[in-house]
Parts: structure tokens; C-alpha cells; sequence
């Protein structure tokens, strides 16, 4: 199992499109930093629209840079990243053949099917922690260097049961940032899981690719729909948000464990229909 996963990495570093990652990490860094400090430059003395209480130049520094960038790279980069590597590591394989040699060697499909879904999470968790070396290191060059870290709850979709507003001095606001980078590695998993699922399913990079994100955009999309409600509670999108329940002062863990509990179910549901279509199917 070892050596699979020590040639998975290896066949992801040599390629190409596994750099794809790093690219779109700093292009919506570039785009947060010009937003930012654009938004400084003109209010920066105004009172902020969000959390009234702080002025926009306090109220926008490095920690806040950091936590907020989470949000759009968790919902839109890293599904399509992962969608993209699982296709190519799984089911590129099947196209081209090469999966034949791999299962000539003593090895079962479950362990060829478990490497590539270690390889891939192992993938997405070095992007994330990248995400967030990256964000803090130019939040800290372009922006207030403020520790204190404010936290808007309509920013981050956060029910407003909890609070408006949660504000953090020092370690305190580092802790909840990496928390919530943490706590947002389960939903990796769970999309890593459905992308060597359809891969599975399709045995074709495009079309595995495809589904992945049509699934979870679709999800996604109806899971923000108001009057679409009563199917809110059964969409995996819904279940994956245990990252920002981390950021609220009294962390009601009830729900960030019933969050991991789901993300978990949806990650071995995917799994097991993937083994499923592997051991069913001939290579």
C-alpha cells in the first residue's frame, strides 16, 4: 500500500496539471489583494458596511485575508482541482490502459482503489495548507498587520443565532483560523471520494471530470436556493460545512460533529460504490 502511494505521488508530481493547483492558489490570491487593498485605499477611514462597530482599514488585515479567501477557494477551487486529479489519476488510467500493469503486481483493487483516494486527499490538504501559508504571508505584506481577527457571521453564512459578530485578540484568532482550515479537510475528502467514484463509474477523464462537478455545483447551487428548502437538509453540500462552525466564540460542537459524522458517511457511501464498480467491472 506504501509503494502505491509512493507512485501515485510520484505520477501526480510529474504531471503538468497537478500545478494547476499552485496557479489557481495564487491567481485568487492576486485577485484578493487587489480587492483588498483597493477597498483600503478608499474606505479605509469609513466605518465597515459589515461590522459597523470597526473602521474597513482595521477591520481588513492579514487574519481576516486569510479566513475569508477559505470560503470561495473551498466552494469553487478545490472541487474543480480535485475533480480534475482524481479523473486524470483514475480514470485516465483506465483510457490508456495502464491500470492492467498496476494489477499485474500482488496487489488487491481495493488497495489500488484506496492509494489513489490517499494520494488525491494528500493532493487537496497541501494545496489547502499552501492556500494558507500563501494568504497570511500576503495579507502580512499588502495589508494591515493587525492580529485581532473579526469575524461577520453573514460573511461566512453562519446562522445568526450565534452571534453578529465574533472578534479574536492574538493566538486566539490564529487558533480559530486553523480550525477552520482543519475542519474544512473532511468536505476534501468527501468531494475526493465522489470524484474516484464517477471515476470508477465512467472510466473516462473527461466524463469523470464532468459529473464531479456537475454534482456538487448542482448541489451547491440548490443548496443557496430559498424555496428549494425542504431539500436542503439531504444535499452532501449542506453537510460540509463544519469549518465555520469553528469560528463562533462557544464552538457548538454538536454540530460540528454531526457536520464530521456526514462528511464521513458521504466519503465511505462514495468509496464503497466506487470499490463496488471496480471489483464488477473488467480492467
Amino acid at each position: 500500500m506504501y509503494a502505491l502511494i509512493r507512485l501515485e505521488i510520484k505520477k501526480i508530481v510529474s504531471q503538468k496539471k497537478s500545478w494547476m493547483g499552485l496557479v489557481a492558489i495564487l491567481i485568487i490570491n492576486a485577485l484578493f489583494t487587489l480587492g483588498f487593498v483597493m477597498n483600503n485605499q478608499k474606505r479605509g477611514q469609513e466605518t465597515s458596511k459589515v461590522a459597523t462597530d470597526f473602521l474597513v482599514s482595521d477591520f481588513m488585515n492579514a487574519s481576516f485575508f486569510t479566513q475569508t479567501i477559505l470560503g470561495p477557494a473551498l466552494f469553487l477551487i478545490f472541487p474543480m482541482l480535485i475533480a480534475i486529479i482524481a479523473a486524470h489519476t483514475y480514470a485516465g488510467e483506465f483510457e490508456i490502459g495502464s491500470i492492467r500493469m498496476v494489477l499485474m503486481r500482488p496487489v488487491s483493487r481495493f488497495q489500488v482503489l484506496m492509494s489513489k483516494f490517499i494520494t488525491v486527499v494528500l493532493y487537496s490538504i497541501i494545496m489547502l495548507i499552501l492556500l494558507g501559508v500563501l494568504s497570511y504571508i500576503i495579507g502580512t505584506i499588502f495589508l494591515n498587520k493587525s492580529d485581532n481577527l473579526i469575524i461577520p457571521a453573514i460573511v461566512y453564512d453562519i446562522p445568526q443565532k450565534y452571534g453578529r459578530i465574533f472578534e479574536y485578540v492574538g493566538w486566539e484568532g490564529h487558533k480559530r483560523i486553523i480550525l477552520s482550515y482543519l475542519f474544512s479537510i473532511p468536505m476534501l475528502m468527501s468531494i475526493s471520494a465522489m470524484a474516484i467514484m464517477f471515476a470508477s463509474l465512467t472510466r473516462h477523464f473527461t466524463s469523470a471530470a464532468i459529473l464531479t462537478t456537475t454534482l456538487y455545483f448542482s448541489s451547491y447551487i440548490v443548496g443557496i436556493i430559498p424555496f428549494l428548502s425542504s431539500i436542503h437538509p439531504y444535499l452532501p453540500t449542506t453537510k460540509w460545512a463544519a469549518w465555520k462552525y469553528v469560528l463562533i466564540p462557544e464552538i457548538p460542537w454538536d454540530v460540528v460533529l454531526n457536520q464530521l459524522a456526514w462528511s464521513g458517511g458521504y466519503t465511505a457511501v462514495f468509496l464503497g460504490i466506487a470499490s463496488a464498480l471496480f471489483y464488477m467491472r473488467d480492467v
